[in-house]
């Protein structure tokens, strides 16, 4: 909700984006769940520094459409549901949140280790 009426939204022309580094074409995605939200026909480029923005109410399909772009949950760690406080008892052991298989794998050395996120943390 706006408190006030929005104006046309422009990107900034004087910024040179370059070449798109994520081209989506048509991107489709039926879920196996059936109360799952289905995704249809997403097409979208994002240049380096741009921000892609998702906006909705919640369970309208941002979920389906990060994993689809990133990579597909194999596992999810029941126990976690079950007992949530493993994640900060064991968190580098029984409380792991989820398996994932990337897209591409290369986005791993992308990723904070342990000692970075924790100065992530420490600094916010």
């Amino acid at each position: 909700m706006v408190g006030g009426a929005v104006g046309a939204v422009r990107s900034d022309a004087s910024k040179k984006l370059g070449n798109p580094r994520l081209v989506v074409r048509n991107l489709s995605l039926t879920p196996d769940d059936p109360h799952g939200v289905k995704l249809d026909g997403i097409t979208f480029d994002l240049a380096a520094g741009e921000i892609l923005g998702v906006a909705g109410v919640a369970g309208n399909g941002q979920d389906e459409l990060f994993a689809a772009l990133s990579g597909e949950v194999l596992e999810v760690n029941a126990k976690v549901v079950e007992e949530p406080e493993i994640v900060n008892d064991d968190p580098y052991g029984e409380g792991w949140l989820v398996r994932i298989r990337l897209a591409d794998a290369a986005e791993v050395d992308s990723l904070l280790n342990v000692d970075a996120y924790k100065q992530v943390v420490a600094e916010a």
